[in-house]
């Protein structure tokens, strides 16, 4: 999530309006906690569900930053130029928030003010428990946080799958926000990455998966290609997009590029993007056939049915756990000899976060789907032997869906997953 201290804003009535949000969950579903005490350090950290959550909380991304809220109080001790956006907010308030803003001190340390934070935690509610999330937050102020809060003897509860049913259901400007992200991906998908491909094809060029991702990636540095309405404040890459073929196929949501050249020996050529628009995230992935195999064709067809249903199944008052099972029942009653070549879940919530485990369309995810949520429904059938042959190959399918309250949107969908459109015949030479 890029940030920019010379251009941002922030938004005083998202702030109020998130904040009482997260005071009414909290409250009323009964967290256990009498506080929050959410910390980051760096900005070399991978803290997902912090980054995630001051985004939601702020529309910002605060490193080196504690932030706590109480009762009837917040309090965030950050540094000095991100304590200027937090005053210039604070003083735009339409309805008055009980706030206090501190300022670290590099050279004398944060004592005082940690003697602060820790004195309105004890005051909160019975004062003995605070809520964290628990990630490997690392540097100085961070350790020196930890040592404070060790001393005060408070008990501390990982809240982080707390924050991920808060984050979960979408407002209307967040769907918006992944609705572009998603018209991003597949205008992406279909008129760069695939056309590009189809021409490496046509001519019968030799280059590598990584040139390929490459040249997709560049073009986030200038959205305007994409559309002249797009900048580059807003936009941005979920992962470098992801191009496997010739029979090495990594199906893990964080694969990355080989180094080797596109070849369809395996008849396989699996591509994968996520844009990201002003920190929201979606995603797509299709599968593209050359020269198919009947088999190719079959298992295919299993893998469109399965996602469809998924879809189809996707309302509010279902549990993930009974969609990872419409998918197993499938697979036993059409082609039960790949089940064991079916990825471990059927994708997982995604939005501010590209990837969240709370909610992963899987055999142990018990999280019920509520109206708003958005989910990228993901399957994917791996390590297939091709028949008389030491090739393997894989398929993928995936889609970024909306959840309304009598069904799903699917709003990567202007990017054909037909078989008749996602597989090519090469002439013989």
């Amino acid at each position: 999530m890029a940030n920019n201290n010379t251009t941002i804003k922030l938004d005083a009535k998202l702030f109020t309006r998130r904040l009482k949000t997260l005071r009414s969950t909290w409250f009323n579903e009964q967290w256990g906690i009498d506080a929050l005490a959410i910390i980051s350090g760096g900005t070399d950290e991978e803290l997902l569900k912090t980054a995630a959550f001051q985004y939601w909380f702020f529309g910002y991304e605060f490193t080196d930053t504690l932030l706590v809220i109480c009762k009837d109080m917040v309090y965030v001790l950050t540094s000095l130029v991100k304590e200027k956006l937090l005053n210039a907010m604070q003083a735009s308030f339409d309805e008055p928030v009980n706030m206090t803003i501190l300022k670290r001190n590099k050279q004398e340390g944060n004592t005082a003010s940690f003697k602060i934070l820790i004195d309105a935690i004890k005051s909160s509610f019975n004062g003995s428990v605070v809520g964290i999330i628990d990630e490997q937050h690392k540097g100085p102020f961070v350790n020196e946080w930890k040592t404070a809060l060790g001393a005060a003897r408070l008990n501390q509860v990982d809240v982080a799958s707390h924050i991920s049913e808060l984050l979960a259901s979408k407002d209307i400007n967040e769907q918006k926000c992944i609705r572009t992200a998603s018209s991003i991906s597949v205008v992406l998908l279909k008129v760069y990455l695939l056309e590009q491909i189809e021409v490496i094809i046509d001519e019968d060029k030799t280059v590598p998966h990584t040139e390929i991702a490459e040249k997709i990636d560049r073009l986030f540095e200038n959205p305007a290609q994409i559309s002249p309405k797009l900048i580059p404040e807003v936009v941005e890459s979920c992962y470098t997009p992801i191009i496997q073929s010739g029979g090495d196929y990594n199906l893990d949501f964080y694969a990355t590029n080989s180094d080797k050249k596109l070849d369809y020996a395996a008849g396989v050529i699996i591509t994968s993007l996520g844009a990201k628009y002003k920190g929201y995230c979606s995603d797509i992935a299709r599968t593209y056939f050359i020269d198919p195999s009947e088999e190719q064709k079959k298992i295919y067809g299993l893998l469109c049915e399965i996602h469809d249903k998924i879809i189809k199944l996707l309302k509010p008052g279902i549990k993930l756990s009974d969609l990872w099972r419409a998918a197993m029942e499938l697979i036993d009653t059409k082609m039960p000899t790949v089940k064991r070549n079916f990825l471990s879940n059927c994708g997982c919530s995604i939005g501010l976060q590209y990837f969240d485990s709370d909610y992963s369309i899987e055999e142990r995810c018990n999280k019920t789907v509520s109206a708003s949520m958005v989910f990228n429904v993901r399957v994917g059938f791996k390590n297939i032997q091709k028949p008389n042959s030491n090739i393997r190959y894989a398929m993928l399918l995936a889609d970024t869906v909306l959840v309304n309250n009598n069904g799903a949107e699917v709003l990567t969908a202007r990017a054909p997953k037909d078989f008749s459109e996602v597989s090519y015949e090469i002439p013989s030479k």
